[in-house]
C-alpha cells in the first residue's frame, strides 16, 4: 500500500506556484514613496509651515503648533481650546483664504 502524498512545501493549498522572493533594489534606485524623506527638505518644509502659521490668529497659532509640530489629534486640541473642531476648520479656510503669495513670500 503506498503512502499518502504528503502536501508540497513548494506550492499553496491550491497547487498555485509560490510567490516569487523579492528583488533587492539599492535605495538609489527605489521607487520615491519608498525611500527616506530627506531630513533637510523636512526642516525646510516646517520652517515654511512656521512662518506660515505665524501669520495666522492667535487661536489658529496654538492650534497649529499643537497638531502639526506636537502631533496632537486635532479633537483633543479643540477640546482644549474649548473650541468645535469645526468652527476651527472654518476659521483655517478663512485664513487660507486671505493669504496671498506675497505674503508668504514677504
Amino acid at each position: 500500500m503506498a503512502a499518502p502524498a504528503l502536501p508540497s512545501i513548494y506550492y499553496a493549498k491550491d497547487d498555485t506556484p509560490p510567490v516569487s522572493t523579492p528583488e533587492v533594489v539599492p535605495l538609489d534606485k527605489a521607487p520615491q514613496k519608498f525611500q527616506a524623506e530627506n531630513p533637510e527638505h523636512s526642516l525646510h518644509q516646517k520652517i515654511a509651515a512656521r512662518q506660515v502659521f505665524e501669520k495666522a490668529p492667535p487661536i489658529l497659532q496654538i492650534f497649529f503648533e499643537r497638531v502639526y509640530f506636537a502631533d496632537e489629534p486635532q479633537t483633543q486640541v479643540a477640546t482644549a481650546l474649548n473650541v468645535d473642531r469645526f468652527t476651527l476648520r472654518r476659521h483655517m479656510a478663512a485664513f487660507a483664504r486671505h493669504l496671498t503669495v506675497s505674503e508668504l513670500c514677504a
